[in-house]
């Protein structure tokens, strides 16, 4: 063979191997693309999952805190409207007339007189002085003091070392405990059950 042969030969060998190479790193180069396409993909995927999640979570709780705010807010007027009903309430008993007073003192004064001591001790309200004190002309174990409790109307008994408080304040304070949810159950029951 000739040197010319031989470089010819070379040369088309180094071509062959050129070509098989340029094949080889071109499927690489695919394959690699692929792979990497396949695992930007994949990235993707994870990220707008983890971007979905994060949003769901997060309309979920704006959703859970504006529902709280309204039941929040909601409370506070059914809470204002039962504080106006109580004060509307209690401004009546004020305001009692002085015959609709004399029944009522009278009733509670007779409950005061069978208790078990010698003298009871009435100590009134200002207001409910002279009422009081003509109801309890009628009554032999009763007696009126001089001096006045602070109170908008009614009276405390002073039985040996105890009293009983009959104040407005306090005979309201104890019915509205005993009547607050009986109310609330009346106003805002809508399941069409009658309040027991």
């Amino acid at each position: 063979m000739s040197f010319q042969d031989i470089i010819k030969t070379i040369e088309k060998e180094t071509e062959d191997k050129k070509k098989i190479m340029d094949k080889e790193r071109k499927e690489k180069i695919s394959s690699l693309e692929e792979e990497y396409a396949r695992k930007i993909e994949n990235k993707k995927e994870k990220i707008l999952k983890n971007v979905g999640e994060k949003t769901e979570r997060k309309i979920f709780e704006a959703a859970w805190m504006a529902r709280e705010k309204r039941k929040i807010s909601t409370l506070k007027k059914k809470r204002k409207l039962i504080e106006k009903i109580y004060e509307n309430a209690f401004e009546k008993i004020l305001n009692l007339s002085e015959s609709e007073q004399r029944k009522f003192f009278g009733k509670l004064l007779d409950c005061i007189e069978e208790m078990k001591s010698t003298e009871i001790e009435i100590i009134p309200a200002r207001k409910s002085k002279e009422i009081i004190g003509e109801i309890i002309k009628s009554k032999d174990r009763l007696k009126i003091s001089d001096g006045y409790i602070n109170s908008q109307g009614g009276f405390v008994a002073k039985i040996d070392d105890a009293e009983i408080n009959c104040g407005f304040e306090m005979i309201f304070d104890k019915i509205r405990k005993q009547t607050e949810l009986k109310v609330a159950d009346r106003l805002f029951s809508f399941s069409g059950d009658k309040a027991k």
